[in-house]
């Protein structure tokens, strides 16, 4: 991660996990997925195939989540995979 944050990149979400016993796997979003390559390849660090992600942003309360889903089932969209994440406090 010092890498990249030294090659400028900045992230609108991440995930890591284990992948293999002594690995982990990260889901990155970058600000600038340029950037994260350049500095990836700098440092010598394996880039997967991009992968299509929604970004919601919004007020939190019960049901958003659904919502949302809701309307991407509604438009015969897939998902795969959720992470939801509050802040609080109006953050």
């Amino acid at each position: 991660m010092g890498a990249l944050k030294d090659g400028g990149v900045n992230f609108i979400a991440l995930w890591a996990y284990p992948s293999k016993p002594g690995q982990a796997q990260l889901e990155m979003i970058p600000e600038n997925g340029a950037a994260l390559v350049k500095a990836a390849k700098k440092a010598g660090l394996a880039v997967g195939k991009k992968q299509t992600a929604f970004f919601v942003n919004g007020e939190d309360g019960p049901g958003v989540v659904a919502e949302s889903l809701a309307k991407l089932a509604a438009a015969k969209i897939n998902v795969g995979a959720v992470q939801a994440v509050c802040a609080g406090a109006g953050r």
